[in-house]
């Protein structure tokens, strides 16, 4: 046991170096054995785990019969070295030399399960100290919900808190902080607040540490009120916040987008006299940026910089998204550059904002070349970073290099989703490549993608004159109980009217003005606005807005023969009767009207 250990580890025992020293001849054992448990702990100390086992195996070597301290002062000194396992397989030694483990040993090996985050085998010493009948005291019980709280087992932290009131221990501090945190991790943000407040009802005073694990999980869970009302709590018991709990409730505000409440919070951190971190910073800039107020995240981050705060990358990031996402993409490139010169490494989001800004720059091969950076700095693409990529490369009509950023996403082991093929599938429009963005919608269902109304829109836009298949792809739509939209409807009269099936063309445009629904019967202004709202992206044909898809299609449909434009003849009644229900359909005919009567 001991020895395969030691061997495995290389250590030799000897004088020099801090390793153990030869027993004086004329040493009682007893006392020996003392001098090398006290020698073992003193390694412990110094994280020598090495210098510990080879003084372990000496003492085993002449017969000293190590007893349950040393064999106790050894896992402690395996644990503090972060051996967990070699801990563990002490107890087979034990075993062999007749030792039986007792709540020490058994505390000490779940203390260090919980930092390895081994949560099983914390659970399974906790559970032979029931079947040996020994009793566990508090901290036994803290150090194994610790170890359920860093496993994400929160029910077993709950029940374990619930079994010290039967076992006639009371909970401490540290008992509730351990709980509170396990239910903010397992999202149970409810259960997190019912231990809290239920800590004084069993002579337990929550600390800061307490109120910021709850605080915590109101934040996981976007309840931003909660994390609020907790600093009230906070203040009622005259307890006073630190940066975690600030930090929190900033956190909360930044998900429900309340940029007002997180800079008053960032300001109320410095009235309390706590120094604001990076987190917190970066916290009140995202809900600044979350809210579209772009100049107040900059004016934070600006502040910040001021001030002498350290920044991490997700302080840069998240004003850097606000610009972004505010089409202000060449200042949002340019923060990210002033990174370098602050001694601020990058990290993934970083580069998925900055492949963006770029793609909305149209500067595809800029793109490349920060994909190209992000390996070189040894960071991992994520599914965002090559769909920011794609998008580029459809932005600059590059096709060839869209597929092949498809096909690197498979090397590098990311799938793709749903809104990286939409992203794929919608590059092939202008190069009318409708056979690839078909077999692309295939490769989504073998894949177990369930393609959405955009996914539809892109390739029934892609099919150029091939009509036929994007009217599969409407009723594959419909199969779904997907609700088309205007834009695909916009597709399939596109393909019927490239493919000269006018009287398709026609169908679909009244299929689609009973899938949207009729319009109030009044003024011709009233009719008009509701058309723009029906058919999305307006242009304007005469006095009346119309889809440019619809212009495009009816007006070419109406101009090849009059036989064609005689298809427009049993619709015209309905242009000057208030009946007229659908807007698409209308705005149609309209255009048939007036083409036929030229």
């Amino acid at each position: 046991g001991i020895r395969r250990i030691h061997d495995r580890c290389g250590c030799m025992a000897g004088s020099a170096g801090g390793q153990p020293q030869a027993a004086s001849p004329g040493a009682p054992p007893s006392r020996e054995l003392r001098r090398i448990t006290a020698e073992i702990g003193s390694h412990g100390k110094c994280r020598d785990w090495r210098g510990s086992l080879a003084l372990l195996r000496q003492a085993q070597l002449r017969s000293l019969n190590p007893n349950i301290f040393t064999f106790n002062a050894s896992i402690t000194a395996l644990q503090r070295g972060q051996q967990p396992a070699l801990a563990a397989s002490l107890l087979d030694d034990m075993r062999a030399a007749v030792v039986a483990p007792d709540v020490v040993t058994r505390s000490t090996l779940i203390t260090g399960c919980a930092r390895a985050q081994r949560w099983e085998e914390a659970v399974h010493h906790f559970a032979e100290l029931t079947l040996r009948h020994l009793r566990a005291d508090v901290v036994v019980f803290n150090a194994t919900i610790n170890a359920c709280e860093r496993g994400a087992q929160w029910p077993r932290a709950v029940r374990l808190f619930a079994e010290m009131a039967l076992a006639h221990i009371s909970p401490d501090v540290i008992s509730c902080n351990a709980t509170v945190s396990a239910c903010g991790q397992g999202q149970e943000w409810m259960r997190a607040l019912q231990v809290l407040h239920g800590a004084r009802s069993l002579s337990v005073t929550p600390n800061a540490v307490t109120y910021g694990a709850a605080a915590s999980a109101c934040e996981r869970a976007s309840h931003w009120a909660h994390s609020v009302a907790l600093l009230a709590d906070m203040q009622f018991w005259a307890l006073r916040p630190d940066i975690v709990v600030y930090g929190a409730v900033i956190r909360a505000c930044e998900q429900a987008a309340l940029w007002r409440q997180a800079l008053a919070l960032l300001s109320a951190v410095g009235a309390a006299g706590c120094q604001p971190d990076g987190v917190a910073i970066a916290a009140a800039v995202g809900a600044c940026g979350a809210a579209g107020e772009w100049q107040q995240a900059v004016a934070t981050l600006t502040d910040a910089q001021r001030q002498g705060i350290r920044l991490g990358p997700s302080t840069f990031n998240a004003a850097a998204g606000a610009l972004e996402r505010s089409d202000l993409w060449a200042a949002a490139v340019h923060l990210l550059e002033g990174m370098v010169n602050l001694a601020v490494l990058g990290d993934t989001i970083t580069y998925n904002i900055a492949i963006s800004a770029w793609q909305k720059g149209h500067d595809w091969p800029q793109t490349l070349r920060l994909l190209d950076g992000l390996r070189g700095a040894n960071l991992e693409a994520s599914v965002v970073t090559y769909a920011a990529a794609i998008g580029a490369c459809g932005r600059g009509q590059q096709w060839p290099t869209a597929l092949q950023l498809l096909s690197c996403m498979r090397h590098d082991a990311v799938h793709p989703n749903v809104v990286t093929y939409n992203t794929t599938i919608a590059v092939f429009e202008q190069s009318g490549r409708w056979t690839i963005a078909l077999e692309l919608v295939r490769e989504m269902k073998q894949q177990a993608l369930e393609p959405d109304s955009v996914t539809f829109n892109a390739a029934a836009a892609c099919c150029g004159d091939r009509w036929r298949h994007a009217a599969e792809l409407l009723a594959d739509m419909l199969r779904r109980s997907l609700r088309p939209s205007p834009l695909t409807y916009d597709g399939v009269v596109r393909a019927c009217v490239r493919g000269s099936e006018a009287h398709r063309a026609i169908v679909f445009l009244r299929d689609a003005a009973a899938a949207r629904g009729g319009l109030h019967a009044g003024a011709e202004d009233t009719e008009a606005l509701g058309l723009a709202e029906a058919v999305g992206p307006c242009g304007r044909l005469g006095l009346l807005p119309s889809s440019q898809g619809h212009q495009f299609g009816v007006a070419a449909l109406a101009g090849r023969s009059r036989a064609q434009q005689d298809l427009a003849l049993p619709l015209l009644p309905r242009i000057s009767s208030p009946s007229v229900r659908s807007a698409a359909l209308w705005g149609a005919t309209l255009v048939l009207r007036r083409c036929w009567r030229r």
